[in-house]
């Protein structure tokens, strides 16, 4: 028995922004991700005595002047920025960098600068679309972005032609916010009280708490269908944009530390391959109980049944985390500890696990188990948050319909089988892996292992001698099933030993069915 605990899951955020530090590519968007990650480390650095074991500040100058530097030398005379060096300016990464930018605390003369020429191309950008169109059609999320950029760069006075174009894009979003997702309403609000309509953005505002649900754990955030996917980030994008609109109205709104508790608790089981996510997340950190969430970490005391504290070591008990992100592994590890129960205290039973912390804040914890046991006497487990559960239903009449396979029910030899797996999460998870053990009187009906369409998304299928295993890259929040069919090669009694469900990103997170058994005759 291993006991994991986490004393402050918000450093999680924090190892994000680090992996972002280093550009991957030679790119604009990668070196204004890069050059606003290292810019939010050297606040963090002031701020937060303990990232001074982890970061240098002499190393953090050198990185933003690189990153500076790489990004004037994309930006073209125009104004805008080309994805990478030899191509054209272009509007959509303009717009990402200079989000990147806007969003800096105390930027150099140099960011200020390649910011106003920035704004300045996506003006003229904007304004030939404008006068294309001849009429202000719907205002979509790239011109609400656009507004949002433009009213924060501060650009001082602007052409009269670009000021009446901002002003009536910014009146027909004000009078067509009936129609809005959840994302395009909260960009819509903070763009309205950017331009002055605080009146408006107040009533936005009000409709986007009222949105929200809450769960135990889990925090505040978005259930309905008006809170879209983003292309990679699932809702992360939604929720940010969410808490920025309240934050404008007031930064001390007791609606935002729950949702910050729900961007912690994605981050549990998400990896964020999207730089700008990162950034984003811990500009948020830095915004919304910094001195709760980026605290000097504490050890706790944890002890079994009353006996003598367990003694503590810094690590992780899963290696999942690591293997996946390939990143700086110290922050991964801040305030995370375990512990290994003693066999002697393992002989009786635990009965009762006691942890005593000291620190405020959130803090999450795990206890892993690893026993012997007959698969015929498993029973169904699952603490909620990822689960499975199985059926099984046999085919009849040749092409005929499926029967559901009762307990007493007896198969034979030549039937066509079908197992369905239900998988259930409570969020959206990264890295999920399905595996389903059959009898040896059961054959797979596809025999070769490969990419399939199962349960509403795609999954690698990899088909063994005794199991079958499904692995997902991504696994969004809900319910899915997951079908296998076999066929009856043999009669006799088998186990069919259990399904398991298992978010390898983050082990503590998973499931398994019941153990059964199957008979079929001749």
């Amino acid at each position: 028995m291993t006991v994991e605990y986490m004393d402050g899951p918000a450093w999680m955020c924090i190892e994000a922004l680090k992996s972002v530090k280093n550009p991957e590519s030679d790119n604009a968007i990668s070196w204004s991700a890069s050059l606003a990650a290292n810019g939010s480390l050297q606040v963090l650095l002031k701020s937060f005595p303990v990232m001074d074991k982890y970061e240098n500040s002499d190393s953090l100058r050198i990185k933003v002047a690189e990153a500076e530097k790489k990004l004037a030398s994309l930006q073209k005379a125009c104004g805008g920025w080309a994805w990478f060096k030899g191509m054209e300016a272009n509007m959509y990464v303009t717009l990402a960098v200079c989000e990147n930018l806007v969003g800096m605390s105390s930027p150099s003369p140099v960011v200020v600068s390649m910011l106003d020429e920035g704004v300045a191309y996506l003006d003229s950008v904007m304004l030939g679309i404008y006068k294309d169109k001849k009429s202000v059609g719907s205002v979509g999320n790239d011109i609400l972005r656009y507004l949002s950029v433009a009213a924060r760069a501060q650009q001082g006075r602007v052409g009269k032609e670009v000021a009446a174009m901002r002003k009536a894009y910014a009146s027909r979003a004000e009078k067509c916010v009936d129609d809005l997702t959840i994302y395009g309403m909260a960009r819509t609000a903070s763009m309205l009280r950017d331009c002055g309509k605080a009146k408006v953005a107040d009533r936005l505002v009000k409709v986007l708490k009222n949105y929200t649900v809450t769960r135990p754990g889990l925090g505040r955030f978005y259930a309905t269908d008006a809170a879209y996917y983003s292309w990679m980030d699932y809702k992360i994008p939604t929720q940010l944009a969410a808490m920025k609109a309240i934050m404008q109205r007031d930064k001390n709104d007791a609606y935002l530390p729950d949702m910050l508790l729900w961007i912690i608790a994605q981050k549990q089981v998400q990896k964020w391959d999207n730089p700008m996510t990162a950034v984003e997340v811990a500009r948020m950190l830095m915004e919304v109980l910094p001195m709760d969430n980026l605290r000097e970490v504490n050890v706790p005391v944890i002890s079994v049944d009353g006996n003598a504290p367990l003694k503590m070591l810094r690590g992780m008990a899963g290696a999942g985390r690591t293997r996946f992100e390939k990143r700086e592994p110290e922050l991964a590890l801040e305030g995370c500890v375990t512990a290994s129960v003693p066999e002697a205290a393992l002989a009786d039973g635990v009965k009762t696990l006691r942890v005593e912390k000291a620190s405020r804040g959130v803090s999450w914890g795990a206890v892993h188990v690893t026993y012997s046991e007959n698969a015929d006497s498993l029973k169904s487990y699952g603490a909620g948050q990822l689960g499975v559960s199985r059926k099984c239903y046999v085919q009849r009449g040749g092409a005929g319909e499926w029967l559901p396979c009762a307990e007493s029910c007896v198969l034979k030899v030549g039937d066509k089988v079908r197992v369905r797996h239900i998988v259930t999460a409570d969020r959206d998870m990264d890295f999920v892996k399905v595996e389903s053990q059959y009898p040896a009187c059961f054959e797979p009906v596809s025999q070769l292992s490969g990419y399939r369409w199962m349960g509403g998304r795609g999954g690698f299928l990899s088909v063994h001698d005794s199991c079958v295993s499904v692995f997902f890259d991504w696994f969004t929040r809900g319910t899915s099933t997951i079908d296998v069919e076999y066929y009856v090669a043999r009669a006799g009694n088998y186990g069919m030993g259990v399904a398991t469900v298992e978010c390898e990103y983050a082990k503590q997170y998973g499931g398994h069915t019941e153990g059964v058994r199957v008979s079929a005759e001749k």
